[in-house]
């Protein structure tokens, strides 16, 4: 009787019953959907993270762009002498 008891009591303990086989393959359905939306979150907050940094590259070249033409449209031309010669470098004379 005893041994019975034991027995009853390690089933319940360890979650072996009869009843518990069909929540099994639930849990495991469960699990897998479970598995499922934290795969998706990883990809979507991944493509979230990318067009992030996409933005940033486009912001920088935007700013760099814009210091650039400012510098150029503030710079004043030389005036040059009338033996002088524009090169790439600048005016040579």
């Amino acid at each position: 009787m005893e041994e019975d008891q034991g027995n009853d009591r390690g089933q319940r303990d360890t979650g072996m019953g009869s009843d518990d086989d069909s929540m099994g393959e639930e849990d495991c359905e469960e699990s897998e959907e479970a598995s499922m939306l934290c795969r998706r979150r990883a990809a979507l907050l991944l493509c979230v993270q990318q067009l992030s940094l996409a933005l940033i590259g486009l912001q920088t070249v935007a700013q760099s762009a814009a210091l650039v033409a400012n510098d150029q449209l503030n710079k004043t031309i030389p005036q040059p002498y009338h033996t002088s010669i524009l090169t790439g470098h600048g005016w040579v004379l």
